[in-house]
């Protein structure tokens, strides 16, 4: 699990399209996701001072998932029309997908880093442990859904954690850095997690026959 793991160059771009492939479908439920959450901050802190830097919040996240949901249907229609003619992708346009999807993921990851910043330091200790348990659970989902593209589950994991941990600390219950502890033992785990889903995508792909990779 801890180890790297050396892919052939020659199956490097087979591995890379596999990793678009699963993250693809799985992009709608990502994008639901952060939608329904936003709706749930949104309903929950409608009276909270800082509604209106909520409401910019939302609809920053909405344009992000929007990003992600057009350019996963793009790059997914081009996939299967290179497959339907036949055409291989490239290490190059793998590489391009992947570095692509990450630099989306870190996006959205950012906008969910900005959440506990905005509500810690202004409302009460019930709101902030709504908003510890909402970035709990987007750091699990968004790992677990992306895990196969580790580029992209790190990008997304690093902004996340960061903002989560500032925000407990902005907050005033000293209680807050218990949970910064804790939210540092999830992102540990959680990368951990990272690096194993991919060592075992790779090696399943690795000791499959050449023919079921076609």
């Amino acid at each position: 699990m801890w180890k790297s793991i050396d892919v052939p160059e020659d199956q490097a771009a087979s591995i890379r399209a596999r990793q678009l492939e699963t993250a693809g479908r799985l992009t709608p439920v990502m994008v639901l996701a952060n939608l329904v959450n936003a709706s749930v901050v949104i309903v929950s802190f409608w009276h909270s001072p800082a509604i209106r830097l909520l409401g910019l919040w939302a609809a920053l996240l909405f344009v992000a998932s929007a990003i992600l949901l057009i350019a996963n249907m793009r790059a997914r229609r081009k996939a299967k029309l290179r497959q339907k003619n036949g055409i291989a992708g490239s290490t190059d346009k793998t590489q391009q997908g992947i570095e692509r999807f990450s630099r989306l993921a870190s996006f959205v990851g950012l906008i969910w880093g900005i959440l506990p910043l905005l509500i810690m330091p202004f409302d009460d200790a019930t709101s902030q442990l709504a908003v510890s348990i909402i970035m709990a659970g987007m750091m699990f989902g968004g790992v677990v859904l992306i895990s196969r593209i580790p580029e992209a589950a790190q990008a997304f994991l690093i902004p996340t954690t960061i903002g989560f941990v500032v925000g407990l600390q902005l907050g005033n219950d000293p209680r807050n850095d218990f949970l910064s502890i804790l939210a540092l033992v999830y992102a540990s785990v959680l990368w951990i997690s990272i690096r194993w889903s991919y060592r075992q995508l790779s090696l399943i792909h690795i000791s499959e026959p050449t023919r079921l990779r076609r």
